[in-house]
């Protein structure tokens, strides 16, 4: 009885482990999304100010900028949708645990 006792603790506490790196990857993955979006709207204010004043080359290089934000937020973005599909695909599969996993993922996505 205690060896049965003993792998339902493992298996939950695998089943815990798994749960709770999908919520922190899609967390991290929104909370440096939103801190790329940030910094892609902050330089694109530069690179328009820069442009109003007449400083090509300053616009320039804030449009590259900018530019190099707008990609890290694209690769945040297919990050977070490959952990949303993940979560739709466990929830699709009607097995209790894919939908406990899909359920907390996309929770995390939230």
């Amino acid at each position: 009885m205690w060896r049965k006792a003993l792998a339902l603790g493992l298996v939950l506490m695998v089943l815990g482990i798994v749960i709770g790196e999908t919520t922190n990857h899609s967390n991290y993955a929104l909370h440096k999304y939103n801190n790329a979006k940030e910094k892609y709207h902050h330089y694109m204010e530069l690179y328009r100010k820069s442009l109003l004043n007449g400083d090509n080359r300053m616009a320039d290089y804030y449009k590259s900028l900018a530019e190099e934000y707008n990609s890290e937020m694209n690769l945040y973005m297919a990050w977070m949708s490959i952990f949303g599909a993940a979560a739709v695909a466990g929830a699709a599969s009607g097995n209790p645990v894919g939908l406990v996993v899909s359920g907390l993922s996309l929770a995390g996505l939230a």
